[in-house]
């Protein structure tokens, strides 16, 4: 019989992380002019809108419009040179974009595919973008991009078989890649998003700037743009998020401009499940201790069968502990060092 050391993810915020004071940087990309394949009319005047809402906003912006590979490429490295630096670092394209092979794309203006081998060295894929995030910021990844086939007039080929346009387009939606990263998908896994050729911005942005301008949660920002969306296109395009961020209330533009105030939770657990907050799913979670920022007020925590009230308070940090089924198979040495029992018996590696 063995005492098993439960393993002890600690993922720590500066408690004035989200202060009036934060610093902001946002790399927008806008490509439209393809040397090979369909132009498209409105992601240059999409990036330049969301350059200037993001100015608003107190953004630092990296902005480059009609990106090669090389200006692509210099753009992210610049990104990633300044990112330690910033609380909110957020990244918007908009432009063509395809998944092979279950990986994301983003497609330079010079890209010349030939075949699903080419994607390789001729594009970005989005990992590159999430893996620059760091883990102590909020990090917001924004693709409007997915719209068709941008090489309609070539016999591109997948697995060997001509390309077939109703299989291979769209993004793979995928959860964000670095903890405190939300992605928002401009249309659902497969969907074209409109470019919306009539006016003169794609349909998805259109609605997202009117949104980013009013004093809300960005959850709410993203939510609205959606219905609307969707109420426009008759439920033909339907944007999605994944990922999550670790902060609750978190928003660009504050309500009253007053910034939101947040406190720390100790959150200490045996148990193992989908931690509800406030009713809302937040995250699945092991058995260990995490401590989470949150904005000051009352929250109710619920895991398993168990639903805890507690008030956070502005500054400071508060403990919540939620025991295992059996607790008396639970020892925390002097140093807050938590064990679990565990019983002898055949376990499989890595279990």
């Amino acid at each position: 019989m063995k005492n098993v050391l439960i393993l002890v993810a600690i993922f720590l915020f500066s408690i004035n992380l989200f202060a009036q004071t934060e610093k902001r940087i946002a790399l927008v990309v806008g490509n439209a002019d393809y040397e090979v394949g369909r132009d498209l009319k409105n992601p240059i005047n999409d990036a330049k809108m969301m350059k200037k809402i993001l100015e608003e906003l107190k953004f630092e912006v990296i902005f480059v419009e009609n990106a090669d590979l090389k200006k692509m490429n210099k753009a992210i490295s610049n990104l990633r040179g300044k990112v330690d630096n910033y609380q909110v670092v957020m990244v918007y394209y908009a432009g063509h974009g395809m998944a092979v092979n279950g990986i994301n794309y983003l497609i330079p203006t010079d890209a010349i595919l030939e075949n699903q081998d080419d994607i390789v060295g001729e594009a970005i894929p989005i990992s590159r973008i999430t893996d620059l995030f760091p883990k102590s910021s909020v990090n917001i990844l924004i693709l409007d991009a997915c719209r068709n086939n941008p090489f309609p007039t070539r016999k591109w080929k997948v697995n060997g078989r001509d390309w077939n346009e109703g299989q291979n387009r769209g993004f793979k939606l995928v959860s964000g890649q670095s903890a405190g990263t939300i992605i928002a998908f401009a249309a659902n896994e497969g969907e074209y998003a409109s470019d919306n050729s009539e006016e003169n911005n794609g349909l998805y942005t259109k609605f997202l700037v009117q949104e980013l301008q009013k004093p809300q949660r960005i959850e709410d920002v993203f939510i609205r743009t959606r219905n609307n969306v969707q109420q426009l296109s008759n439920n033909t395009q339907n944007p999605e998020e994944r990922g999550q961020l670790n902060v609750t209330g978190f928003c660009l533009r504050c309500p009253e401009n007053k910034p939101t105030e947040f406190g720390m939770l100790d959150l200490r657990t045996t148990e193992t499940g989908k931690l509800f907050v406030d009713g809302k799913f937040f995250v699945d979670i092991a058995a260990n201790q995490v401590i989470l920022q949150f904005s000051a007020g009352n929250h109710s925590f619920t895991l398993g069968n168990q639903t805890k009230n507690i008030e956070i308070i502005e500054n400071q940090t508060v403990k919540l502990v939620f025991e295992a089924k059996n607790p008396e198979e639970i020892v925390e040495n002097i140093t807050g060092m938590r064990f679990v029992l565990v019983k002898g018996g055949t376990f499989q590696m890595g279990s």
